[in-house]
């Protein structure tokens, strides 16, 4: 795996993490903090995904 290949696996681990956490709270700063976190690691994820320079076929 390329460095960019993992942090896509990062950002996408992050980002299902704080979604299962901010759903398994009830409610409140919690929630809205959890949700908020898993929006910008999957933003992150997307920029990455489509970066310029990224190969995207076989080498």
């Amino acid at each position: 795996m390329t460095a960019r290949s993992h942090r896509l696996v990062v950002y996408a681990a992050i980002a299902i993490t704080a979604y299962l956490l901010g759903a398994g709270f009830g409610g409140g700063a919690a929630v809205a903090a959890f949700l908020v976190l898993g929006v910008v690691a999957e933003l992150f994820f997307w920029v990455e995904l489509f970066r310029r320079g990224r190969r995207r076929g076989p080498k």
